[in-house]
């Protein structure tokens, strides 16, 4: 299946992403290994930062699609540009298939690259970073009907095509235990499995001094049903709390547009800020909240972990932080769960310190300097796998 002329100890990989994500740590994570041969993106604001500069290929005609598709309001509308600027950064990377032996692409932009892989014997990974598309879109199907909602049908494209990857692919790669258990439960085969965790970089989130006495609970990332925007809104209007604020930072999805407009003036919103701007968030808060509801990591919550604050996510969120360790674990849809999470740490200030604390340390493990050792030893296992 793979070429004979590389050592078992060196294989050569191509990365390829249109979006952000986390490509640019898994091009570090080879590039350390004196692997990369290419790295392959579209969108603006992937990061190519210790990169050697001359395997990055940027492919303009994709990106320009994924710079306009910022603009489109309708959900439908954007699940279509999805579907079309994967689709032509898939198809302009398939070119660089044959230039390694390890073809590690994002889920819904490597269909072409990897049939391409695999007539040429090379190995194709394809990294999944949220639970399996159909257990994803059966979730969001009856969360947009339950807002009144049609959830956009072209998605039923984007599902085949994930599930047409995973069968091309000789590897799936995913980053937390809850996505690779709603994997096996769709039936993928379990040696096809490859698991990681992804990380956080603690020189850029780093504990902080807080400066007033605003109770303050911060949300980072896109607000849209999927995270369950709609649940934490309704769960700090019913917890109540005196001389306190809810914060969002990250930029709405259109689905969201009319809840948001139906609890205005509950929140303050900031939209999506650099890194810096961000930890100067988290200090400033007392406690952060995600109750997606899917959510294959949530690197946010390493983050705001690493900047000390307890954490209220839900059982849907995939990175490893425990109930009544690090904060509180609340059923999906549930904003009573969250009201009352929230009235806890308020009312227990001593409980909160505790679960900040231990958030910290817990977070202390997770770096982005592990994972991308954990890439490595994948690679590594895979080239010797295939030997």
């Amino acid at each position: 299946m793979v070429s004979t002329q590389q050592s078992v100890k060196d294989p050569s990989v191509v990365v390829s992403s249109a979006g952000v994500f986390h490509a640019h740590q898994i091009g570090l994570a080879a590039a350390e290994g004196n692997m990369l041969k290419r790295f392959i993106y579209s969108a603006l604001g992937t990061r190519t930062d210790g990169l050697p500069k001359p395997v990055i290929k940027r492919q303009l005609p994709s990106a320009a699609v994924s710079f306009l598709s910022q603009y489109l309001k309708s959900p439908s509308h954007l699940a279509q540009a999805y579907w079309l600027g994967d689709s032509l950064h898939d198809r302009l990377a398939s070119r660089y298939a044959a230039d390694g032996d390890i073809f590690h692409y994002f889920n819904h932009q490597g269909l072409a690259s990897a049939k391409r892989a695999k007539q040429l014997g090379k190995i194709s990974i394809c990294e999944r970073s949220s639970a399996h598309p159909s257990h994803q879109q059966q979730m969001l199907v009856e969360e947009f009907a339950l807002h009144g909602l049609t959830y956009p049908a072209v998605y039923d494209k984007l599902v085949a095509r994930h599930e047409e990857e995973y069968e091309v692919s000789d590897y799936i790669m995913v980053c937390s235990e809850y996505v690779e258990r709603s994997m096996l439960e769709q039936g993928t085969p379990p040696e096809k499995l490859i698991r990681t965790t992804l990380g956080f970089d603690p020189t850029r989130f780093q504990p902080g001094k807080k400066t007033d006495n605003v109770f303050r609970v911060i949300a980072a990332g896109a607000l849209s049903l999927r995270k369950g925007t709609q649940y934490l809104l309704e769960g700090f209007k019913r917890a109540n709390i005196p001389n306190s604020e809810l914060l969002f930072v990250g930029n709405p999805q259109p689905e969201i547009l009319p809840t948001l407009e139906k609890y205005a003036g509950l929140f303050k919103h900031e939209r999506f800020v650099r890194h810096e701007k961000l930890q100067s968030f988290y200090h400033a808060s007392d406690v952060f909240v995600l109750p997606s509801i899917d959510e294959g990591f949530g690197m946010v919550i390493l983050e705001a972990a690493a900047c000390k604050l307890p954490v209220v996510i839900s059982e849907n969120v995939g990175a490893p932080f425990a109930h009544d360790q690090h904060g509180r674990v609340v059923p999906i849809r549930d904003p009573q769960a969250i009201a009352d999470a929230l009235v806890l740490l308020y009312e227990n200030p001593q409980l909160r310190e505790q679960y900040a604390a231990q958030a910290y340390a817990h977070a202390q493990q997770f770096t982005w300097a592990r994972y991308r050792q954990e890439v490595r030893d994948a690679y590594a296992q895979i080239w010797q796998n295939a030997r």
